[in-house]
């Protein structure tokens, strides 16, 4: 897993936007934004897109976003629909390194119920989960 850099988004948008469309979809009235906004906003750097690779194919992507108290996942999704015990624990090493390297000490996470919980490491608040670090 690793975070992809604004110049990278051009060349690897194909792969990533059916999988946040499919999230998108499965999840609309939960989201403020639609997945080619996302894309917009990787671009410009207020969001960063992170992927999962396997065999150079991209397996898993997720969405985070710099704010004041906390660093936000906004989204996280895997291109089968599932995998999640296989990303989960790569994507928190890699999420919650960053996040304390960046100054934060708290992840939050914009999760459906069914995650939420799956996350028994993490303080449930309405559909936003947190995470001390």
């Amino acid at each position: 897993m690793r975070p992809v850099l604004p110049e990278e988004i051009p060349g690897i948008q194909d792969e990533i936007l059916p999988i946040l469309i499919k999230c998108y979809e499965h999840n609309a009235d939960v989201y403020d934004v639609t997945p080619n906004q996302i894309i917009d906003l990787a671009l410009d750097r207020d969001f960063l897109i992170w992927i999962g690779e396997n065999n150079d194919t991209i397996e898993m992507v997720c969405v985070t976003e710099f704010q004041k108290n906390s660093f936000f996942v906004l989204i996280w999704a895997t291109k089968s629909g599932w995998d999640f015990k296989l990303w989960y624990p790569i994507v928190m090493f890699n999420l919650e390194n960053f996040a304390k390297h960046m100054g934060y000490s708290k992840l939050e996470a914009q999760v459906r119920k069914g995650l939420a919980r799956k996350l028994k490491d993490w303080d449930h608040e309405y559909c936003i989960v947190t995470k001390n670090l």
